[in-house]
Order: structure tokens, then C-alpha cells, then sequence
């Protein structure tokens, strides 16, 4: 028998503790630094979006996505959700030369999202990015 079983305030305590430590986990995971790999690089307008950006844009805009350092005639995949509710996705093949060079029009929102990246990198690994894109007016 566990002390846990006679002293019930303890074992709601430990509950607690375990949630929270659990909670912390999943939201330090989510803000992990982004690492390209070699030769890859994907640029937001111009402004890469490696390390722990967060990217500000104005609702409605096109922005400019470029993805360099690709598997050729793969795919590379754009998505932005708010509270994992998916709110725009696009899909664009990637040329011979490795790259995806794209306007993309964002959705009319003011919101602050996650946008994610997923693409095929020269030897063939398939990756996801996820980074913080802010569409507000102010950008």
C-alpha cells in the first residue's frame, strides 16, 4: 500500500502537481526554437522565420512565401489555425530547382494563429515548422 492511499489531500496534491508539471511541458514544447536543416531556409516577406519568430501581418494581405533548399517536384504545404481550427491551407509544388517562390492571400482576420510549414528537404525528410503569425492591422 502507497502513504498516497491514507492521506487523500496528498494524493490530490500529487494529481495536481503532475497536471501542472504536464501542462508546463506541452507549452514549453510548443515554443520550441526552429532549426532548418541544412540548405533549407523559408522566408516570410523577406524575413526568415527561423529561431522563435513570431511574424506580423496585416489581415487580408498577400505575403510572399519562399522555401528554399527542397526535394524537387515535392510539395510544400502552408496552413494557419486559430485554436487548431484550420483557417487557411494552401498546397504548392515545388519546382526542379528545389524551391517554392509564392504569394499567398491571407484570410481577413484579426487574430494571433499558428501558421505551419511542411515540406520535403533535400535528402527526402519530411518536416513540419510551426511559428506564430499575428494578422493585425498595426503590421
Amino acid at each position: 500500500e502507497t502513504i498516497l492511499k491514507h492521506f487523500p489531500m496528498l494524493k490530490r496534491k500529487a494529481n495536481l502537481l503532475i497536471i501542472c508539471l504536464l501542462v508546463l511541458l506541452s507549452a514549453s514544447a510548443c515554443k520550441q526554437p526552429i532549426e532548418f536543416p541544412d540548405g533549407v531556409q523559408v522566408l516570410i516577406d523577406g524575413q526568415s522565420i527561423e529561431g522563435e519568430k513570431t511574424v506580423t501581418v496585416n489581415p487580408g494581405a498577400d505575403i510572399r512565401l519562399q522555401v528554399t533548399g527542397l526535394q524537387a517536384n515535392s510539395n510544400v504545404n502552408f496552413v494557419i489555425r486559430k485554436l487548431g481550427i484550420k483557417v487557411h491551407e494552401e498546397n504548392f509544388a515545388v519546382g526542379g530547382e528545389g524551391s517554392v517562390d509564392e504569394m499567398v492571400s491571407l484570410p481577413d482576420i484579426q487574430a494571433s494563429a499558428t501558421a505551419i510549414v511542411t515540406y520535403v528537404d533535400f535528402n527526402g525528410t519530411t518536416h513540419e515548422q510551426k511559428f506564430t503569425i499575428k494578422l493585425n492591422e498595426s503590421a
